[in-house]
Order: structure tokens, then sequence, then C-alpha cells
């Protein structure tokens, strides 16, 4: 606008006042989202880290812009390892590299150094804002007579949907992170011995997750029209829900220290979860190169970065069948009204599976078929089987504790096994209703034992009076 003052940066209470873009009013583009990387002398400085960080923005004033274009593409020499000796594979020479071009920091209050910084860029500009979706899905249903007294009747339905996202991955900005100086790529040219890189993986291991939902269900049944004014259900059904999550291209920061060419130290043991003992990269992976522009050159072996790539996966599946029977009808009549009697029968049955793998552990929690039935009738009830619930739970007390590396693949959880005891009633109409032969170990409750001895004695007076109206 004509004759309004330009943006300035302003003091503690006025900091908001410059700088409009990429975040907002003040510039939040972290220092760690930098292709090609960003170099610092040992922890990077600010003039204000409290007001300014250094971690964001253009506020870093020990910062080194690495150039565009700079470094080699891979060159799997030494049998496909790549360059190993210190300074083999340098393209960097400290002299010539660290100019006003490269780090031009200014001074005093409100310091920010626009050419040490230029590496950075708005990290979501290389991601998706939101995540691509598909469903597919349909649903069928069927009446069909197939005699005077039978007729089928059924549905199916089904239901996928898929996702599919690139994430921004914030584990994927490497802030500052140290390369020691045996690393083959490491700057020449009396370079300083504490050097740290910002660096955004997400260019050479771009995080992606996939994603599914399943739900499917069927059933089929009869009706049956049966004598003397009854009518009876026959049916069977299943329904079913499964869902993934698939992440890959995240990377692992233990193993980019290891790649480098760090030793990682042990890590002890944690509650239920194992110790780790030290470990270094494999020999047969090549060292990784940070001081390299991976836009126009590969700049590492793809050993290396499927070294450092961090991927999950977890799975659900569940389960629920059902079988049943019923039929109802009248019994007799009485000047009230007809008294209608029913019976029925069902077997339900469900489990599921649980599935969680990393690149470092595989753990499954099973849930074998669990299984329950109950049938009644007005002549009565008698338990006939009692079913056994096995339930398979991951047992955190059997895993190993030992060190081992932290990419070494550990093995699947043993499981132990859990039994308890449900109760099945079935018709038996020839039979007077007794309770008290397995209401003791079925029923632990008292006051739910009472109410079912009056129950009992209800049913008595029902046995009773239908006694007396068939003589």
């Amino acid at each position: 606008m004509n004759g309004a003052p330009p943006p300035h940066r302003g003091t503690v209470n006025k900091r908001y006042t410059f700088d409009f873009s990429p975040f907002g009013l003040d510039n939040r583009t972290p220092l760690a989202s930098s292709i090609p990387g960003t170099i610092s002398p040992g922890g990077t400085i600010s003039n204000d880290n409290t007001n300014y960080p250094a971690a964001n923005g253009n506020n870093c004033l020990n910062c080194y812009a690495i150039p565009a274009g700079a470094g080699r593409a891979f060159n799997p020499i030494n049998n496909g390892l790549g360059p190993t000796a210190p300074f083999s594979g340098s393209t960097l020479n400290w002299t010539t590299f660290s100019v006003a071009a490269n780090h031009n920091p200014g001074a005093g209050a409100g310091a920010v150094d626009l050419a040490g910084t230029r590496n950075e860029f708005n990290p979501y500009s290389i991601v998706d804002y939101s995540a691509g979706l598909q469903f597919t899905g349909g649903a069928v249903t069927v009446d069909q007579r197939l005699t005077k007294n039978i007729s089928f009747y059924g549905e199916g339905l089904y239901g996928m949907r898929r996702a599919q996202v690139l994430n921004q991955e914030n584990n994927n900005q490497l802030n500052s992170i140290g390369v020691p100086t045996w690393n083959p790529y490491y700057p020449t040219g009396g370079a300083p011995t504490n050097l740290r890189v910002a660096y955004h993986m997400s260019i050479e291991s771009p995080s992606r997750s996939s994603a599914y939902e399943l739900s499917t269900r069927y059933l089929g049944g009869l009706n049956i029209d049966l004598p003397h004014a009854w009518a009876a259900q026959v049916y069977y059904s299943e329904t079913r829900d499964a869902n993934a999550l698939n992440l890959i291209g995240r990377v692992s920061k233990a193993a980019v220290s290891a790649a480098l060419g760090w030793t990682l130290l042990a890590t002890p043991a944690s509650g239920t979860k194992p110790g780790i003992a030290s470990f270094v990269k494999p020999a047969t992976v090549p060292y990784l190169n940070l001081f390299c522009d991976p836009r126009t050159i590969q700049c590492n072996s793809p050993t290396t970065l499927g070294y450092i790539n961090f991927y999950s996966q977890s799975a659900e599946a569940f389960w629920v069948n059902e079988k049943a029977v019923k039929a109802d009808g009248p019994l007799f009549d009485l000047p009230a009204g007809a008294v209608k009697g029913a019976v029925g029968a069902s077997y339900i049955s469900n489990h599921y599976v649980l599935t969680q793998l990393t690149q470092s552990q595989t753990s499954t929690l099973v849930d074998v078929p669990y299984r329950s039935a109950i049938a009644i009738s007005l002549g009565g009830v008698r338990a006939v089987e009692r079913p056994r619930l096995q339930r398979h739970e991951c047992d955190p007390a059997d895993q190993k504790t030992g060190p081992r590396s932290v990419l070494a693949p550990r093995p699947v959880q043993r499981f132990r096994r859990h039994q308890q005891c449900e109760g099945r009633l079935q018709l038996d109409p020839d039979r007077r209703p007794d309770l008290q032969g397995w209401l003791g170990h079925l029923v632990p409750r008292p006051e739910l034992r009472r109410e079912l001895v009056a129950l009992q004695l209800r049913m008595e007076r029902l046995w009773a009076a239908r006694g007396r109206l068939l003589q």
C-alpha cells in the first residue's frame, strides 16, 4: 500500500511484523528441511535463540549452504561398497567452500544469514496434503420360494476402501546430525572436525502410507411353514472386518548414524523391552553421503537407503460366524386368547488376528475361535456341554531379553493359552426342568442363582399346568 512503512524486524514485542512466508507471520521453515544439506561447525547458533531459534528460518549464523548440484553419483567401487577410506569420496573443499556465497551472516541484533540458509524449503511442497481414497462396494438381497412351504432368503455385502498418501515425515528431517571425520565424503581442505549437517531424507526416501479397510457379510436362510400354524427359520451368516496400514520410507535415525560411520552405544533393557547391544553398520552397507545434491545426482547406494529405511505394517482381521434355528407357533387356546410357544438355538463363533511388523520386531496376537451355543424351550432346559474358550496372547514374559542389533529381526513372540468355561443349554421337551444340578458351578453369583431358582419354580408351575391340560 502506498505510503505504508516497509516490514521490519521487530523487537521481542514486534517480532511478527516481518517475513510473512511460508508459515504465517514468522518464518518457521525448519533448517532440517534443507536440500542440498546445510552444514554447521558444531551446533547451530543464532543471535537470539529464544525468540529466533537457529533451527528455524534464516536465523542460523554458523550455517553453510552446500551449493546446488554439488557431489557426484555413487561409485560402486570396492565390490559395490563405494569409497571406504577417509576423504576418498570427498567433493567439497572447505577452503573454497566457506566463502560469502555460501555463508554470509549479519551482525548485531536481528542478524540473519540468507546465504547460509538458502537451501531450506517448505517440507509440505513435496508431500500430499490429503490422502487419495478409493471405495468399491456393493450389496445384494435375494428371496426365492423353493416349495409350497419353504422359501430361501439371502443377503451379501462387500465394501473395500483404499487410501494412499505421501507423508510429511518429520522423522526424515535430520536436524544437524554429526558426521564422523572418517566418513569418506567428509570435506577436505582443513574442514573443522565437528561438522554437522541438516538434511531432508525424503527426496531419497519418500515416506508413503497405504491402507485398506475391508468389510464383508453374507447370510443365507430358509423360512419354513410347519403344520399346526407353526413357522421355522434356519440361517447361516458370517461377518468379516479387516484393515491394514503399511508405512515405508521413514528413516531410522539410529541407522542413519550407523551408516554415517558412528558406533551406536548399547541400550539397556527397560521393562518388557529388551536391551540392544552396541552396533555399527554392516560391512556390506556403503557409507551414507550427506554432502551431495540428491535432486540431480544418485548420491547414495540403494543398499544404504534400504538399510536406513524403517518400515512398519499392522494388520487386523475379525470374524463373526452365526448359525441358528428358531420356531414359534400356538400351543393351545385359553379364554383370554391363544398361548404361543417358541424354541430356538444358535451357535456363534468369533476370532481375530492382529499382526504388527517392523524392521526390528514382529508380534502377532491371535484369538482362536470363541464359541458359544444356547438352546431353550418351554419344555425345559438341561446342560449338555461347556465348550472352552481358547485364546492365544502375546506373553511379554516369554520374550528374550538378550542384547541384539536394532535392525536384526526378532523372533515372533510365543503365546500363552487361557481357558474359560461357558454354559450351553439344549432343548429336552420330555424332561422336567432341573437347574440345581449345574447352577452352582455355572452361576457363581448368589443373587443370580436366587433369580434362577425363582425362574425354576415358575417353570415347574407351568409344567404342572401343561400336564393337567394334556390329561
